[in-house]
């Protein structure tokens, strides 16, 4: 049968309340360029996140924003970027774009992110110059930034944090800014949405600068490249939503919180494991599958329940990165088989959550009996 109940459902702000920002573009006739609205979004970022407004720059999306951190960084072509092989695929395409080679490692199996531990366990495997890591936020969850500020001044190896949909983990003070580049995705399916975009957080005000260089044609100073650049600014458009998303933000996020408690609470009931934590919010639910994820799937599917492998198999079993070098990937290739996405968003009523769980719960039963017999 057709999905009845998705797996997602965007909502971004409606056109009546964009209005006022659509007008203050008309009346500047600024689009793009780092315009007044780009900067006053900046600015009340930072605000959220009791930085000064230098500690902020925004990027056309977060792929490229995760891609001119690494350019900033002046790292050595084609040296090796570590990162977790579970993580979504901008994370290795960055990385690729910033002309380095994704190197794949495990993840801790409860974090499901990866730890200095787990590279200092692979150094003597890695025969060649390794010159940055991409620490992943998984599904919006926070890490130990201060352990990873740490990590990069006693390696002197780099550190990135691809914290796409850590917004809330963020702002909630779970994760102290540090001066380690910090993106976050402003997609529309992220908590705080424009559709498109992403800001970039960090103490170190020249890499902040550095990085806004590098996004607007590598201009410094002048209409001249002095460095190399591209073409990632955010456009006054954009920053419209972001803005508006911005003064929604407070009621969004407790509609979140109120699906993410009813479903802790049916989820528990059912003891069934999910990634769902009381102290940030996100806009996925994982579940974590006693069995093969495949059957739980199509049981789903056939009462109308939409599912998704956000990540699939892992990074190192797509086309695009096959050829790239991997370490153990034990626990990546159990959360690739058992991690699965159900429904999860904003209007979802409790007695569909009530739904979702129970047939969770009877998959489980009927399963458990069918191997048991």
């Amino acid at each position: 049968m057709p999905y009845n109940i998705p797996v997602m459902r965007v909502k971004l702000p409606e056109a009546s309340e964009l209005i006022p920002y659509l007008n203050t573009i008309d009346q500047n006739a600024i689009y793009s360029n780092f315009g007044p609205l780009v900067r006053i979004f900046e600015k009340e970022i930072a605000s959220n996140l009791n930085l000064e407004k230098e500690s902020v720059v925004t990027v056309s999306n977060a792929t490229l924003g995760i891609y001119a951190a690494l350019q900033a960084l002046n790292l050595p072509e084609k040296s090796y970027c570590l990162m977790p092989s579970w993580t979504f695929t901008a994370t290795p395409a960055a990385a690729k774009l910033a002309g380095l080679v994704p190197y794949f490692l495990d993840v801790d199996i409860n974090t499901k992110a990866l730890t200095p531990e787990i590279i200092y366990n692979e150094f003597d495997k890695i025969p060649e110059t390794i010159s940055s890591v991409i620490v992943v936020c998984p599904f919006g969850a926070p890490i130990n930034l201060e352990e990873w500020a740490e990590f990069q001044d006693q390696t002197g190896i780099k550190v990135v944090i691809d914290g796409a949909a850590a917004y809330d983990s963020f702002i909630s003070g779970l994760m102290p800014v540090t001066e380690l580049p910090f993106i976050v995705s402003l997609h529309a399916t992220k908590m705080l949405g424009a559709g498109e975009g992403c800001f970039i957080a960090s103490t170190d005000h020249k890499l902040i600068k550095h990085i806004e260089d590098i996004v607007n044609f590598g201009f410094v100073k002048s209409r001249e490249s002095q460095i190399f650049g591209i073409n990632a600014k955010m456009s006054e458009y954009t920053a419209a939503i972001g803005l508006a998303s911005l003064k929604n933000y407070p009621q969004k996020k407790l509609q979140y919180q109120t699906i993410r408690d009813l479903y802790i609470k049916h989820l528990n009931n059912h003891n069934i494991t999910h990634d769902l934590k009381e102290n940030y919010v996100s806009t996925t639910c994982n579940i974590i599958c006693e069995y093969n994820n495949d059957n739980i799937e199509n049981y789903l599917r056939e009462n109308g329940i939409e599912t998704r492998r956000w990540w699939g198999n892992g990074c190192h079993t797509q086309p695009a990165y096959i050829d790239c070098p991997v370490g153990s990937l034990t626990n990546t290739e159990y959360l690739s088989s058992h991690m699965l996405g159900i429904p999860f968003f904003s209007n979802i009523e409790n007695d569909t959550i009530k739904f979702i769980t129970s047939k969770i719960y009877e998959f489980n039963e009927q399963f458990s009996v069918t191997n048991s017999a």
